[in-house]
């Protein structure tokens, strides 16, 4: 189960970098799946853990608007470049 999640994870990482989905649209989905992570309880050894909280952190933070993205708030190009280095990180470990 969990090597299915990280699975698509992974390549919904992928599709994000290589800009064939949008940040915003990578954020939705990456929530989605992050919950079903949560409500379902499925455990990930710390090491994948903690990039994965990392990246719902850079989501969190991601705000497509210039006019309200704020002092802590993320640009796209953050993301892509946040999004980049995890997956790379994600790679290794997996």
């Amino acid at each position: 189960m969990n090597d299915k999640i990280l699975d698509k994870i992974l390549l919904l990482m992928d599709q994000h970098i290589h800009k064939k989905i949008s940040s915003k649209l990578f954020k939705s989905r990456y929530f989605v799946i992050w919950r079903k992570v949560r409500d379902d309880n499925i455990i990930f050894p710390d090491n994948i853990q903690q990039v994965l909280d990392k990246i719902f952190s850079d989501c969190d933070l991601y705000e497509e608007d210039k006019i309200l993205r704020g002092k802590y708030s993320i640009s796209e190009s953050k993301l892509l470049e946040y999004t980049n280095e995890n997956f790379k990180i994600l790679k290794k470990i997996k």
